[in-house]
C-alpha cells in the first residue's frame, strides 16, 4: 500500500489505477524493500512507458489488444488458425499478461525472466512472450475439438504452465524467452510490428492516442 501511494503521488497524470497493485506487489517480493521496488516500478512505468497500460482510455493497452491478434497472424499464422476455428479468446487472456507484465500467469522464474527480457529490450517484448506461450501451446490447441481445453489451461496459469512448458520452471523459462526473441527477429525481419503500430495509429480514435 505505501508503495502504491507514493508512486500515485509522484504521477499526478495517472495516480493509482487498478492492476497497478499486481506490478507493486511482484516487485516488492522480489526487491525486499520499498525503496528499491519503488525505482523499479517507476523505471517500469515511465522509461518503458508501462504507463500506457494504466492511462485514460488504455491507450497501450488497446495499441497492444489490437496488435497482438494481427501479430499472431503474421508470424504464427498456423496456430492463429487454431485459435480461430476453436473461438479461443486471445485478446481476453492478453490483457492480463500485459497489465500484470505476465507477473500472474507465468510461474515466477519465468516471469522474472519475462521482466529481464522487457529490461532489456523493451516493453513491446510482452506481445512477442504472449505469442510465444501460444505457440508453445500449439499441440495442446491442435488437439483440442473445442475451446473447452485450451481455455481452462489458460484460466489455470500458472499452474497449467507445466502442460506446455514441461516440469522443469527454469528450462521453461529459457523457452520462452528464446522462443519470444525469436519471433520478435522474424517480426523484424519483415517489419511487422512497425507496420502493425502504424495502422493502429492510423485508425484508432484520437481519444486513445498514447501519452
Amino acid at each position: 500500500q505505501n508503495l502504491l501511494q507514493a508512486y500515485a503521488a509522484s504521477d499526478d497524470a495517472i495516480g493509482y489505477c487498478q492492476g497497478m497493485n499486481f506490478l507493486a506487489s511482484f516487485l516488492l517480493e522480489e526487491c525486499g524493500n520499498e525503496e528499491l521496488a519503488f525505482g523499479l516500478l517507476a523505471a517500469v512505468m515511465h522509461e518503458y512507458n508501462a504507463r500506457g497500460l494504466f492511462a485514460q482510455g488504455t491507450p497501450l493497452s488497446q495499441q497492444y489488444l489490437y496488435v497482438f491478434r494481427r501479430l499472431l497472424q503474421c508470424v504464427l499464422p498456423d496456430t492463429y488458425g487454431v485459435l480461430e476455428e476453436l473461438s479461443v479468446p486471445c485478446e481476453l487472456f492478453a490483457l492480463k499478461w500485459f497489465l500484470s507484465l505476465f507477473s500472474l500467469s507465468l510461474p515466477r522464474p519465468v516471469a522474472l525472466r519475462v521482466w529481464d527480457l522487457v529490461f532489456s529490450d523493451g516493453l513491446q517484448m510482452l506481445l512477442f512472450v504472449g505469442a510465444a506461450v501460444f505457440k508453445l501451446m500449439h499441440p495442446i490447441l491442435a488437439a483440442a475439438e473445442d475451446a473447452e481445453t485450451p481455455v481452462a489451461v489458460l484460466n489455470s496459469l500458472p499452474v497449467g504452465c507445466e502442460k506446455f512448458l514441461g516440469p522443469d520452471v527454469y528450462a521453461g523459462a529459457e523457452t520462452v524467452v528464446a522462443e519470444a526473441r525469436a519471433l520478435a527477429d522474424q517480426a523484424a525481419a519483415g517489419h511487422v510490428l512497425d507496420d502493425l503500430i502504424q495502422d493502429w495509429r492510423n485508425n484508432c480514435p484520437r481519444d486513445r492516442k498514447l501519452l
